[in-house]
């Protein structure tokens, strides 16, 4: 079952295309005709991306955009008669993520969509605790801040410092050469420079690791290179 979507349109000559079309995407397609009947919608079913009418029979469409964004973290566009330029910035202060005028082009409107959903996937994976955090044993990562934790307290890196933990902590347990490192995170090939990843190991471990001598995260493998232990 594809993405489902939720038109708000009063007027079914515009309701019913829109949805057959939607549908020959992929899309999953509920209509209502006004905002009443789309606060019930919203609430039952797991919405994905709602389409509204900026002029409803029962209440005001900026009323319905504000209700529904308040509640739900959803994609919201209005697809409007209403074409008034301080109307349209209203919608947009209320929340709503795009405005299209009628008579609108239906191609356009696909990609208007997909571009929005995209953003709002992306939004919501980089807000999950799995995604924007590393943790292992007393060690904590948070990908979004660039913070570093050991046992609760905050340890400065450099820039180049924190990449470099960073990647061994993405890719636990495998081993990497310092030439493998240097490209990783210089993003270049390694010519007689590789010295650098053994002065950055040893301040990362100096920042994360209670004896250096004997690692409890980075592990050094003679003739081979280093690997993250987790």
């Amino acid at each position: 079952m594809g993405k489902k979507v939720l038109i708000v349109e009063p007027d079914a000559e515009y309701a019913e295309p829109t949805k057959e079309l939607l549908i020959r995407q992929g899309y999953s397609v509920l209509t209502v005709d006004s905002g009443k009947k789309a606060l019930v919608v919203c609430k039952r079913d797991a919405v994905d991306f709602v389409i509204s009418e900026f002029v409803l029979p029962d209440m005001e469409g900026l009323s319905l955009c504000r209700d529904i964004k308040a509640s739900y973290d959803v994609p919201f566009m209005f697809i409007s008669s209403e074409a008034d330029p301080n109307k349209i910035t209203e919608g947009f202060r209320v929340g709503c993520d795009d405005y299209m005028t009628k008579p609108f082009h239906f191609g356009e409107m696909c990609i208007r969509m997909k571009t929005r959903m995209g953003m709002y996937e992306r939004l919501k994976a980089l807000k999950s605790p799995e995604t924007r955090q590393v943790s292992v044993g007393d060690l904590f990562i948070d990908k979004v801040s660039r913070r570093v934790e050991v046992a609760g307290e905050e340890k400065t890196f450099t820039a180049k410092e924190y990449d470099m933990l960073l990647f061994l902590a993405e890719h636990p347990n495998q081993v990497f050469s310092k030439e493998d490192l240097f490209r990783a995170i210089w993003e270049m090939e390694s010519v007689g420079d590789i010295a650098t990843v053994t002065v950055h190991i040893k301040k990362i471990r100096s920042k994360i690791e209670k004896d250096s001598a004997n690692p409890k995260y980075i592990e050094t493998i003679w003739g081979a290179g280093y690997r993250f232990k987790a």
